[in-house]
């Protein structure tokens, strides 16, 4: 029987947060050049893409177009991997996430699932009857409201919860695409791997994702410029914790989380 992830038991990493960022970066500056490339790349696309909204017959089109490019930006992991491991590389290798698009777009919806039906199906319990009005205006959120048609008080604990769902499933899948892209095993393995890892460090991941939050944050105060730098340096960062995760696995008498 062949080793899976779920055979490595998640152990305690002593890492801050900062020391990862820095890594990613150091990495980054390695070749900024093709990284800037790809991420403006990847932002146009990721640009048309939800620009186009075709109706019709053609509206399942959409759906295509979004799965598309999910593996997309997984092409950071194996840049970002060759760098570390001072392999050669092309710009080609940004699109390897298409060889792993199966799994890619199995997370994908394991996370549409697992997390964006149930903040669906809050949100319904929160708006009632105005549900598919609010959805189809939002703006008529505040009319309602100031109708006395919704309880402030109920949509405020409401959107707590959702706030504490997002984050929790967000820490809990963080390595996800990580595993998903250069791992072994199929998408649910990446998945399982990703929380297990997560729950073990869950401040560790909880300060690595506020952290790139506001680094983004910052990325786009500066005139979304700063996103040029600041998304592959996210992308980085996940690849640092997910090698560190797999250095640790290959220190024990686990097999290895990654695909030679």
């Amino acid at each position: 029987m062949n080793p899976t992830q779920n055979s490595i038991a998640p152990q305690r990493i002593s890492l801050s947060a900062r020391s990862i960022v820095a890594e990613s970066y150091q990495l980054f500056k390695q070749d900024i050049g093709q990284m800037l490339a790809f991420t403006l790349f990847f932002g146009v696309v990721y640009l048309v893409s939800s620009l186009v909204n075709l109706g019709g017959a053609l509206e399942w089109f959409n759906w295509v177009i979004s799965l598309a490019i999910v593996p997309l930006s997984a092409g950071y992991f194996f840049v970002f991997r060759s760098i570390h491991h001072q392999q050669s590389y092309t710009f080609s290798s940004f699109f390897g996430g298409y060889s792993k698009a199966l799994r890619l777009i199995g997370v994908f919806f394991f996370q549409l699932i697992i997390v964006l039906l149930p903040l669906q199906f809050l949100l319904k319990l929160m708006y009632g009857e105005y549900f598919e009005q609010i959805s189809k205006d939002p703006s008529m959120l505040e009319k309602l409201i100031n109708q006395g048609a919704l309880d402030p008080g109920k949509l405020g604990m409401g959107y707590l919860l959702m706030l504490v769902h997002g984050l929790v499933f967000g820490i809990a899948f963080f390595l996800a695409n990580y595993f998903a892209a250069v791992g072994k095993g199929h998408a649910w393995n990446a998945m399982e791997t990703s929380r297990k890892w997560a729950f073990k460090n869950f401040s560790l991941f909880f300060r690595v994702l506020v952290l790139l939050i506001f680094l983004n944050i910052g990325g786009f105060l500066a005139l979304g410029v700063g996103l040029l730098f600041t998304i592959p340096i996210t992308f980085g960062a996940v690849y640092v914790l997910g090698s560190k995760i797999t250095k640790l696995s290959e220190g024990s008498s686990a097999p290895s989380l990654e695909e030679e």
